[in-house]
């Protein structure tokens, strides 16, 4: 009979227990779906997408990218490369330089098609540098041709000291015929800057009897001296010494200085 009371007992207590948690799990809240969020969640997610659009930059569409001028348009350069999608103006210069150690005829007749301004300045610049390639001569005439160093800042000079770098006799042969003024001093300097790495003596000769004095002859005796003084610095020494009393021979003179000291630092280095 006891053991019936107590059966009979555990029995209730299962069932209450049933009961009381089936009550809780009916009145439990729903998980809200993400279509049915409160309007405060959907108004702020609503908000960083807005945000993420005014700000994220555009895509650009499908087919808008510009193409490399080919001068076959017009009958010419039977070798030119097919035209390619160009995402940038320097992808465009980039083949307008390597098509130019081709074809430098074609580049250019592709290079003058360009809007009149920085871009087409800036592209004939390129066919410029691709025709010193393979004849840096050339490239030095086509660029006076086209008057690039109005337009373009150091590209003849740059040019030039690739011709000096070939050929610096035929360079400073032509460099010494054009006419005196600021440009033909700015390409004599090119020239001896070329001549010193090898022979700074000969350099040296042609800074002073080739240029007149000014800014322009310091600035090219200086870049002479610190290629001599790296070589020989007590040749670059006596060279300083013919210079008269002024500023010019102080600053050589503080150059002398400052190389020396490097020179002893490097060789106590090792």
């Amino acid at each position: 009979m006891k053991q019936t009371i107590l059966a009979a007992l555990a029995i209730g207590l299962a069932v209450c227990l049933a009961i009381s948690l089936w009550r809780k799990s009916a009145t439990a809240p729903p998980v809200p779906h993400p279509n049915n969020l409160p309007n405060t969640v959907a108004a702020a997610h609503t908000g960083v997408v807005t945000a993420y659009a005014e700000t994220a930059p555009p895509r650009r569409p499908l087919g808008a990218t510009k193409t490399l001028p080919v001068a076959a348009a017009d009958g010419m350069a039977t070798n030119a490369p097919p035209a390619a999608p160009v995402e940038d103006k320097f992808q465009l210069l980039r083949d307008l330089r390597a098509w130019a150690t081709r074809d430098p005829q074609a580049a250019l007749a592709a290079a003058l098609k360009l809007p009149a301004g920085d871009e087409r300045n800036q592209g004939l610049e390129a066919v410029c540098f691709g025709l010193a390639q393979n004849d840096p001569a050339d490239a030095v005439k086509l660029a006076q041709k086209l008057n690039l160093n109005a337009n373009s800042d150091g590209a003849m000079q740059n040019l030039m000291q690739q011709w000096a770098s070939a050929d610096a006799s035929s360079a400073l042969t032509w460099t010494l015929a054009q006419p005196a003024g600021d440009e033909r001093d700015a390409l004599v300097d090119r020239v001896a800057f070329i001549m010193s790495q090898t022979d700074p003596s000969d350099a040296a000769n042609v800074v002073i009897n080739d240029m007149p004095p000014g800014s322009a002859q310091d600035q090219a005796v200086m870049s002479v001296l610190h290629q001599w003084a790296l070589q020989d610095v007590i040749g670059a020494a006596d060279w300083v010494a013919t210079f008269p009393p002024g500023s010019l021979r102080d600053r050589a003179l503080s150059e002398l200085e400052d190389i020396e000291h490097y020179q002893q630092a490097m060789q106590a280095a090792h």
